[in-house]
């Protein structure tokens, strides 16, 4: 099992979450919301979604980033209640984006690569570079 602490944009104190990777899945603990969990067999696919807070290069500066889990399940909304808050059914498939906050690239996001890599590697599809956060794409 893989813990990563994520302490985000406020004081150590007053925000600590957790993403746990282990065998059988994904987890997220945090104390102001519902601590929730989903198996990897219930998964279609997973990313990272980073955007720059600069117009920097992807090995440098802030980022705002988010991991987004799709389901591999008919049912899944039935069997994770406790994600709700978290579906997005603004395009097909839905998805769950678990937004993270603010981080740097040496820091949150190789850790979440050496999760997926180690525990979900035929469901991980990489880092996805949104650009700059608040612009649009020309793409």
């Amino acid at each position: 099992m893989l813990a990563l602490p994520l302490v985000l944009g406020l004081p150590p104190l007053l925000r600590r979450r957790a993403i746990v990777f282990s065998p059988l899945g994904i987890a997220h603990d945090d104390p102001r919301v519902r601590a929730w969990g989903v198996r990897w067999d219930d998964l279609a696919g997973t990313t990272i979604s980073a955007a720059s807070t600069t117009r920097r290069s992807v090995s440098t500066g802030a980022w705002l980033a988010r991991i987004d889990l799709d389901p591999g399940v008919d049912n899944f909304a039935e069997r994770y209640p406790r994600m709700d808050p978290l579906r997005r059914e603004i395009s097909e498939p839905v998805s769950y984006p678990l937004t993270l906050g603010t981080c740097t690239c040496t820091d949150v996001i190789p850790a979440l690569q050496t999760g997926f890599a180690t525990f979900a590697p035929r469901l991980y599809g990489g880092v996805v570079d949104l650009g700059v956060a608040g612009s649009r794409r020309s793409d």
